[in-house]
């Protein structure tokens, strides 16, 4: 017998601070999903009640993940000496933005159940029944607003050697990305077998978020999807404001950075 799934969708939010925008963004996607659960974890920084916190979840079975390791390939004394006075460095967590994803994922499964999960950060806008946005990647292992195959688009950035170099050598010739990497939805069982392979294969420690979640998902064969150009628009999006409180439009929105 198949065992019992709960819900059909949950939601990973992933946030580093108290301010307006992402309390007003959190608020927006319960009022508009009340039946949704929504998983909480702070990325390295403030952190609400109930909420998971990733510098507590990278120890035990994830402390290779954490931020001594991925940086030991500099062989830089300063650095130790950096975590030491000044804390984590951002880039750590800029890098390993998908980090907060896997350790949420699986500190949380025993209480909550999902078939699929989308992972908002803080910055990401939701003002729609979430089930109603991907409805047409509803049977995807992982979606995205773009999906970049290095074969296709080898000029993406994250195909550089820079970043592609620390990528394992057994996936060299099958590079995939996701980008951005907010608002991406994934099912259970891509969730359990990424996080699985991570385990098993600390050499994925040093691979860039965008670039490991889609390539470990290309490697383990799981169906992965863009979503349709009318809904790509809305995770690019230039809105009028930063807080998004003139976009009527229903849709997950996130906006451009650069």
């Amino acid at each position: 017998m198949s065992e019992k799934l709960d819900h059909e969708l949950a939601v990973i939010f992933c946030y580093h601070k108290l301010c307006d925008v992402t309390l007003r963004n959190l608020d927006s996607l319960k009022a508009h999903n009340p039946d949704v659960p929504v998983i909480l974890v702070s990325n390295g920084g403030e952190v609400m009640e109930d909420s998971l916190n990733s510098r507590d979840l990278l120890k035990g079975k994830w402390k290779n993940y954490g931020p001594v390791s991925p940086f030991l390939k500099l062989r830089h004394l300063g650095y130790l000496w950096h975590l030491f006075k000044k804390g984590v460095p951002i880039d750590y967590f800029w890098r390993n933005a998908d980090m907060p994803l896997y350790l949420a994922y699986d500190a949380s499964r025993e209480k909550v159940s999902a078939k699929r999960y989308v992972f908002l950060e803080w910055d990401c806008f939701c003002n729609v029944d979430i089930s109603k946005f991907y409805e047409e990647v509803w049977d995807a292992d992982l979606a995205a607003q773009h999906v970049i195959d290095s074969a296709k688009e080898p000029e993406w950035n994250h195909f550089d050697p820079k970043y592609s170099d620390d990528c394992p050598s057994k996936v060299k010739g099958g590079l995939y990305g996701v980008a951005p990497l907010a608002a991406i939805m994934l099912s259970r069982h891509a969730l359990s077998a990424i996080c699985n392979e991570l385990k098993s294969d600390i050499t994925w420690r040093n691979t860039f978020c965008e670039l490991r979640v889609a390539t470990i998902a290309n490697l383990l064969s799981l169906n992965i999807q863009q979503l349709p150009e009318q809904k790509r628009k809305y995770l690019r999006a230039a809105p009028p404001c930063w807080d998004f409180s003139e976009c009527n439009e229903p849709a997950v929105w996130h906006m451009v950075k650069n």
